[in-house]
This record gives C-alpha cells, structure tokens and sequence, in this order.
C-alpha cells in the first residue's frame, strides 16, 4: 500500500478525471486515506453530468434501510436513511429528494449525506385555512378554489400529503447557493406555489390557468406545463407575469383515447433542446392486478419556436422520467444505457379506500421498436411499494 499512497497529486488528479461515475469515484476514495483527502481538492470534483440513480425501499421490515441501485452495475449500494420510511417522495432534482413525512412535514434530503433541510410545512400552503394536529382524521380546513370559501367538511393528513400534493421540483442545489426555489403542484385543481430560501410559507402563483401537470426550470425560467397543453413562462422577479409560449400539444386536442385510461405529460431539456414527452397508461390486462395499471406508450415532442413537433427520434439521448424532475443523458458519456430509450418509474397512483397502490410501472422505452421492456437487473413483484423508487442523482 505504501507506493499506492505515496503517489503525486499530479497523478491522482489525472486518474480521478478519468473517473465517471460516481461508485467509482467513491471506490477511488476507498483505496487509501490519501486517495480520499486528495479527491475533495482536486479541481472541478463531482462536476461531470452523473447518472440518476433508483432509490428504493430495500427491506419492508426495516424503518430506515434503502437502496440505491446503479442501472449500468445492475447492482444495489445499501444506506440507512432513518424516518425515511415514513416519508412520501414526491419530487427529486440536484441530488436531493422532497419527502412529505407524518401528518405535515416536508424535508428536502440528500440520501447519500443523509443531510435534511425542513421546508415550510404543507399547512403553510394557500390552501389551507386552518390546521388542528389534535384532530385526528380531520387535521386540515381548506378553501374551496373555485368559491374562495371553506370547505364543509375537514380532510385527513393522508388525503391531503398523498392526494391533494403533487410534485415538487427544486432549481438548485441548496447546498451550494442560498439562492435556490422550490415549485410545488398542490391542491384540487393543481395549482402552483413556490417557496424561496428565508420565506415561512408556500406562496401563491396567480397564473391565469389553474389545473398544471409539470413544471421544470429552462434556462434561468420557471416553465409550467398546463392540463390543457398549454405552456407558459412564469416569472416572478422583478414582477409576476405569466407568458404562453406555445399551443397544446397535438394530441391533447384530440378526441379522448379509447384504449388509454389517461395519458401524464413531463418536460425535459435535452441535447435537443426542450422535450415534451406523453406517457400513455391504460388500466391492467393482468388479472392478478386489481385496481392497478400499466404504462403502454410514449409520445414526444420536440418545442421549435412556438409550437410542438411530433419526433420518434431522440439520438443517442436518454430521458429518465418519474416523479424526479426530468432529465437527459446521453449514452455516449454512459456506455451502457440504452440509446433512443426512455426510463421511467411509476408517478400515478391507484389510490382505493386508505391503501395505494404504486411504485411497480417501471421500465425502458424503446423509440427504435416502440416497446417496453423491463430496467435490467431490477425486480419488483409487488403492487405496493413505499414509498415508491425514484431516480436521483447521487451528489455529495
């Protein structure tokens, strides 16, 4: 060990930039206590685009036993994350997770750090007019949307963390910079809220439409994706206004698909520029399966200028979608993933009575033979996951 350790920094830095991917990175440190002193010194460590991950629960008998399980090793790193499994993951982006846990917490987490940052909780939402902890079942007095009046009745915790909150998506790393938002889709008709660093609540977005499906930040901007296709620019400094920078996509102007129960929109910027891709689910063929579904087939388009194209092509990129904040890679930098494909894990949720189903619709798309085949190397045969695998890039 003693020639390994005493290797000039010159060389380890030239080896360490050689390295890719992440489990090496941390197998690089492993060698010897110099290796990994040096690493964190090197210049621009940690800086290439990594590939996401799939953090999963491991053991339904532990509490606090995850894994992330690397697609191309086809191999699961365990970690302990205590509480985690009580969290509900609805969101992940910059290596960090947004977990909803107990009756109205909601954490920002980095699961290799185990590092967690409390945001305001969901009864700081615009929603929500009053909250009684002690309340059992009926924690939550909420206003009506579309009346501006309270409710008649009150709503469970579980109703409103799993039913009535969407997705979170977050525009920086909050590690690096105080300057980070968090967007929220939240409430019966799926409106936009957002938090900054020092606020003590979500604050409202007053767009011109409610009822949004995606939200992802392009270039420096808020992009939000609405139910009816349509897509807008949200700003909020110096000003708030809102911009429609582009129609409906073509098929949701068409008549309602027969062989599809519902179709979910994500958007992802890629090497292409900005993708709009349409997940097709239908219920279940399976009989075994009651009250679930399955994903059955994706369209994609491509934004040029103000409107959508239809493209069946995507290169030699990559796209991983779910409850995650949507991204590309390209399988040029990994070798190993497929090109011209499509991973996806379950974001759609049969809920029936105070049980959900979830976490079981994952997959590989492939745009060349428009099939779908399983992610390679990973097994799930159950119909409940929870909280359900999510794609997170693993970032110290």
């Amino acid at each position: 060990m003693g020639q390994w350790q005493n290797l000039p920094k010159d060389l380890l830095n030239i080896i360490q930039e050689l390295v890719v991917s992440y489990a090496d990175k941390l197998r690089f440190t492993s060698v010897c206590k110099s290796w990994k002193s040096a690493l964190p010194r090197m210049p621009n460590p940690f800086r290439q685009l990594q590939l996401p991950w799939l953090l999963l629960p491991c053991n339904e008998t532990s509490q606090s036993t995850f894994g992330l399980f690397n697609i191309l090793e086809k191999k699961t790193y365990y970690l302990d994350l205590p509480k985690a499994k009580q969290m509900w993951f609805k969101g992940s982006s910059h290596g960090w997770v947004v977990g909803l846990e107990g009756h109205d917490e909601i954490y920002l987490m980095n699961p290799l750090t185990r590092a967690r940052i409390q945001l305001p909780s969901r009864s700081k939402f615009p929603d929500i007019a009053e909250y009684c902890a002690s309340d059992r079942d009926n924690e939550y007095a909420m206003f009506n949307y579309r009346s501006g009046q309270r409710f008649d009745t009150n709503f469970s915790s579980y109703k409103v963390l799993n039913h009535l909150t969407d997705k979170f998506f977050l525009s920086s790393n909050p590690i690096l910079s105080d300057d980070y938002m968090v967007v929220a889709i939240y409430g019966e008709s799926s409106r936009l809220a957002y938090f900054k660093h020092g606020d003590d609540r979500w604050n409202f977005l007053p767009t011109k439409v409610a009822c949004f499906s995606d939200v992802t930040f392009y270039k420096g901007k808020i992009l939000a994706l609405c139910n009816n296709g349509l897509l807008q620019i949200v700003d909020i400094y110096p000003h708030f206004r809102t911009q429609d920078i582009a129609p409906p996509y073509p098929e949701v102007r068409q008549p309602p698909y027969r062989k599809f129960s519902c179709s979910e929109p994500y958007l992802v910027e890629s090497s292409g520029g900005l993708l709009l891709v349409e997940r097709q689910v239908k219920a279940s063929s399976d009989p075994k399966r009651i009250y679930s579904y399955e994903t059955v087939n994706f369209n994609i388009f491509k934004l040029d200028g103000s409107k959508w194209c239809r493209i069946t092509d995507i290169g030699d990129d990559v796209l991983f979608i779910g409850f995650n904040t949507s991204m590309s890679r390209s399988s040029l930098e990994f070798p190993g993933l497929k090109k011209n494909s499509l991973y996806f894990t379950d974001n759609l949720f049969c809920y029936h009575y105070e049980e959900i189903q979830g976490g079981f619709d994952i997959g590989v798309f492939d745009l060349n033979s428009n099939s779908i085949e399983p992610l390679p190397g990973y097994n799930c045969n159950s119909y409940l996951v929870s909280p359900p695998p999510i794609w997170v890039i693993p970032a110290p």
